[in-house]
């Protein structure tokens, strides 16, 4: 697993990267345009990428179809491959992955609660690796902001100092909101209203529904 993780780690590295790049675009401070040409890693190069819980919401096809991720593919000529399982119990899911010798090279989500060793154990291990000797170099934006924030770096830090993982960082009120409202397609039809398009329409909608009860 060791090899296996030091031959994917360029990739891995990178796309972790762009997508703080993409989750960064938002935030109030306007930010300098930089060369895309210049994400381009290779051809024929395919990471497998674990994230619970985005299958429990969508089947492993429809992730794959996600705009964000084929644009990164794109942009870097890295395939992500994902990989279905776990929905339910992640921590028993990861244990299987671990005892078959067979890891997703990418994992999301909060690895300290599925992991079956704490985290020092699972870096020594060859289960998580060690990016404390890449960070600074790989990812410089990122470092100077955990260097900058003491609860950025203690989210991506193990308890002897050892980065592990890119975060997922909210430090602007922009950024901290990740979905919207939801309505159900069958109510609607039930109701016989229109599905809200503007702010308006959801402040008028719940008028309008308690005079179809």
């Amino acid at each position: 697993m060791r090899a296996k993780a030091k031959r994917e780690l360029s990739g891995a590295l990178a796309i972790g990267m762009i997508v703080l790049v993409f989750a960064a675009t938002g935030c109030g401070e306007k930010r300098p345009d930089f060369d895309i040409s210049s994400m381009k890693i290779g051809e024929g190069i395919t990471l497998k990428y674990w994230a619970p819980r985005w299958t429990d919401m969508w089947s492993i096809g429809e992730a794959g179809e996600v705009e964000l991720y084929l644009h990164l593919e794109e942009l870097t000529g890295v395939h992500i491959e994902f990989v279905s399982g776990g929905e339910v119990d992640p921590a028993k899911f990861l244990l299987k992955l671990i005892e078959s010798d067979d890891l997703p090279d990418i994992i999301e989500g909060n690895v300290p609660n599925i992991m079956p060793s704490d985290l020092d154990s699972a870096i020594d291990d060859g289960i998580i690796l060690d990016l404390t000797p890449y960070l600074l170099s790989t990812a410089p934006n990122l470092y100077k902001v955990i260097r900058g924030n003491e609860s950025a770096a203690r989210a991506i830090t193990s308890p002897t100092g050892r980065y592990y993982l890119f975060p997922s960082l909210a430090l602007e009120p922009t950024t901290r909101v990740d979905s919207g409202l939801l309505i159900r397609r069958k109510w609607l039809e039930h109701t016989g209203l229109q599905p809200p398009i503007t702010i308006e329409d959801w402040y008028v909608l719940p008028k309008l529904s308690d005079s179809c009860r």
